[in-house]
């Protein structure tokens, strides 16, 4: 699997782990860290194609291409794996699942402008709502990277306030009155039946999502998503609406990635555990995360692992603190904070320049 992780600035962190494909979970398990191997971590500032391929050539030439690269629609990621080859070979590239249900999504319900009318009025509610009485109906804040990839807890959120615009006795709308409650939320009236559509096209993405993340990829995955998409309804390949059109574009798409695989071989369809692994470098870089990356990239390979008093062990007797620091050098070289800090001390007065102006 390869992604990208940016933090400020324009320095980006291309990942890169390993899964064997003998480690990848039986059927009704996800994928844990513990399977993952980082493989690659590369700080740029500048990943074009040809970036991306000079690491994938660096890495084969290591340990051999890979049978399946996993990632997600980045031209850079995808097209970069084209000259990798092993015993003949090409590697088989796979995109991941949730990126490819977002880009279905935004096509599917961009339509028409509803949609961004919607957005548009709840970045306005947030400023109406928050620091008053009625701050626990603000809504999620939205991301402007991936925004179709999280939509979930905007709909939970919109479905939630409807109910109690439609419930005026309820125990969260104790204390407000009911002009307030239109004032400031009755907006949503307008987007009722917008939001049962968009739900439904939410619960396909997430029953997919769901199949994949606790099957993976192989002759019955299609079969699996299908089913758990009538389970929930039975009529669905009867209805002309987005929901429908969205689960048939992902049920081919889920069957032509299918189609790529060697027979026999199962492979993974999702990056949610590469996306998860940023996330728990962020916890522990805490308010670090807003300086840019630092020293402690050298830590996340260790998030894949169980720490016990072997593993530590054995990790100290490989690894010695004079490669660790040289392999930091060379890889970040001078981080965002330092040539930050390196500003603020060319800025500040010389004690020559004190000493002349005391004179």
């Amino acid at each position: 699997m390869a992604d990208h992780s940016s933090q400020i600035g324009k320095e980006r962190l291309l990942l890169i782990v390993g899964v064997a494909l003998d480690d990848l979970p039986p059927a009704g398990q996800t994928l844990t860290f513990d399977k993952l191997k980082v493989l690659a971590m590369v700080p740029g500032q500048s990943w074009k194609k040809e970036d991306v391929e000079r690491e994938y050539l660096k890495l084969a030439g290591q340990i051999g291409a890979p049978v399946y690269l996993l990632c997600d629609g980045a031209p850079e990621l995808r097209e970069s794996a084209e000259k990798l080859e092993n015993d003949g070979e090409k590697t088989i590239v796979l995109g991941d699942l949730k990126h490819r249900a977002a880009n279905v999504l935004e096509k599917e319900i961009s339509r028409g402008g509803r949609f961004e009318a919607f957005v548009s009025e709840v970045g306005l509610t947030r400023n109406r709502v928050q620091q008053t009485e009625l701050d626990q109906f603000s809504p999620p804040k939205l991301r402007s990277k991936s925004r179709f990839m999280n939509l979930g807890p905007l709909f939970t959120w919109a479905t939630m306030v409807l109910y109690h615009l439609n419930n005026p006795a309820s125990e969260a709308r104790q204390g407000i009155s009911a002009d307030r409650m239109e004032q400031k939320l009755g907006w949503l009236r307008e987007y009722a039946s917008d939001l049962v559509l968009w739900n439904q096209c939410q619960e396909v993405i997430d029953r997919s999502l769901s199949v994949i993340n606790l099957h993976g990829l192989d002759a019955q995955t299609s079969q699996l998503v299908e089913r758990s998409l009538t389970e929930h309804n039975s009529n669905w390949r009867h209805e002309d609406c987005s929901a429908t059109r969205i689960a048939e574009q992902l049920l081919d798409w889920i069957q032509q990635s299918f189609g790529k695989l060697k027979p026999g071989e199962r492979a993974w369809l999702s990056t949610e555990i590469l996306e998860s692994l940023f996330g728990k470098f962020k916890q522990i870089e805490r308010q670090h995360s807003k300086g840019g990356f630092t020293r402690l990239i050298a830590a996340i390979p260790t998030l894949c692992m169980q720490a016990t008093r072997e593993t530590v062990r054995k990790a100290f007797s490989a690894v010695n603190s004079k490669a660790t620091q040289q392999w930091i050098q060379e890889s970040l070289g001078k981080t965002l904070t330092a040539r930050r800090n390196a500003a603020y001390r060319e800025s500040r007065p010389k004690k020559c320049d004190h000493a002349l102006s005391a004179a």
